[in-house]
């Protein structure tokens, strides 16, 4: 008799105009769809030293443009090595453009005419008046006395007065942090091979940037990438030849496949009984994934292929692939049959799913292309407040929880 009279109350709020019972669910949100093409990649720091001149060639500008990385270290007229490299080609695509001096471990292993202060001063006077975005200062000392320090200063100083940032390269990954307030980036390894960072890195992590000369394929290309990635340094590059002179045919290839996310596939129970728990799954990531509690939080609460979790309501998982890229997330919803849990208004795009194994009851409102399926087991009261608007999807079941 319960059965019946619920029935015929389901059947009542059905019939009114406002209420579509639709039997085809929609989801508007395909993380797998979304996330193939997501521009989204470790920092690039591109170091190209072979002569070019741009006003007379565009092939090597195009190319470079094509790979857009962040950071091309090159040489500018005003460089040390007068190169033919025009800044404003590439500065208008949104590229940093360093050219390269050295400093000759603060003037101490080379001819004063390449290394002294003097000399350098007028390199940066000139790279400014190139249009770059800053200086690449290569030979740098690691461990530091005061008139090391006192040279380097000079050199930040500079660069600062002329409005150029600098980068500094140690070539070592153990170093005085004080270049970091003298910098603001620092290249630590140009044989980068998946090691972990040292403690000196760690300072600023994010301003390192780790390069590898002599790849001999993209498979390398993109082993190292990861694992700088998964490393959190701040940008790396892979070049095929050891002295940065020239790049090889997979190099196009490289830069597109470290642009787009990987798919991840999930699997694990969704659908559990209040008390129950669930083990969550993922795979298809080559790194560490991250899980989130929402969808825009910046701190996981766990990583590692899967999770185990036991919420009492309903609940959504965010799991994100790569690091640099953790609000590109997979969204994992987990439904728990709980009698009288509640039920949230469901906005124009959303869709949930509410189950009970006895009672339910709701006064959330369903928008305009939103979509709600409820379920109980024994009846399903629909209280003052309840309303699906014109252009949503509203369907209601007598289920038990595992049907």
């Amino acid at each position: 008799m319960l059965k019946r009279k619920v029935l015929i109350i389901f059947w009542r709020v059905l019939s009114l105009k406002q209420f579509f019972a639709v039997g085809i669910l929609w989801c508007v949100y395909n993380p797998d769809a979304s996330a193939q093409l997501v521009d989204c990649r470790q920092k690039i720091a591109m170091v190209y030293y072979e002569f070019h001149n741009d006003l007379e060639n565009l092939s090597v500008v195009n190319t470079i443009i094509a790979a857009k990385p962040d950071i091309l270290i090159d040489n500018t007229p005003g460089g040390l090595w007068k190169g033919g490299t025009i800044p404003s080609y590439y500065t208008s695509h949104g590229i940093e453009v360093y050219s390269y001096i050295t400093g000759g471990y603060e003037g101490t292993t080379r001819d004063p005419d390449t290394t002294s202060l003097a000399k350098n001063f007028l390199r940066i006077d000139a790279i400014a008046a190139d249009g770059a975005t800053g200086v690449f200062l290569d030979e740098v000392s690691g461990g530091l006395n005061s008139a090391r320090k006192a040279y380097l200063q000079a050199i930040f100083d500079r660069c600062t007065e002329k409005g150029l940032k600098l980068i500094l390269n140690t070539g070592v990954s153990t170093f005085d942090t004080w270049l970091f307030e003298r910098c603001h980036y620092i290249m630590t390894d140009e044989q980068y091979a998946g090691r972990a960072p040292s403690s000196s890195e760690l300072y600023a992590i994010d301003r390192v940037i780790v390069i590898t000369g002599g790849v001999a394929n993209q498979a390398v290309a993109v082993k190292n990438t990861i694992a700088a990635e998964n490393h959190s340094f701040g940008f790396y590059y892979p070049s095929y030849d050891i002295h940065y002179q020239a790049w090889d045919t997979w190099l196009p290839a490289y830069f597109e496949s470290i642009k787009q996310t990987p798919v991840l596939v999930s699997s694990g129970n969704t659908h559990i009984i209040k008390g129950q728990s669930t083990t969550l799954s993922v795979s298809g990531c080559p790194f560490t994934p991250k899980w989130f509690s929402s969808s825009s939080t910046m701190t996981p609460f766990a990583t590692g292929d899967n999770i185990t979790v036991n919420p009492d309501v309903n609940t959504s998982y965010y799991v994100a692939c790569k690091p640099l890229c953790s609000l590109v997330r997979k969204e994992i919803r987990v439904t728990v049959c709980a009698d009288n849990q509640p039920v949230s208004d469901v906005l124009s795009g959303q869709s949930e799913v509410v189950k009970a194994p006895n009672t339910l009851e709701i006064n959330a409102k369903v928008y305009t292309n939103g979509n709600l399926n409820i379920q109980a087991g024994r009846y399903i009261l629909m209280k003052p407040g309840f309303l699906a608007r014109e252009g949503s999807v509203f369907q209601a079941k007598i289920k038990s929880c595992i049907e």
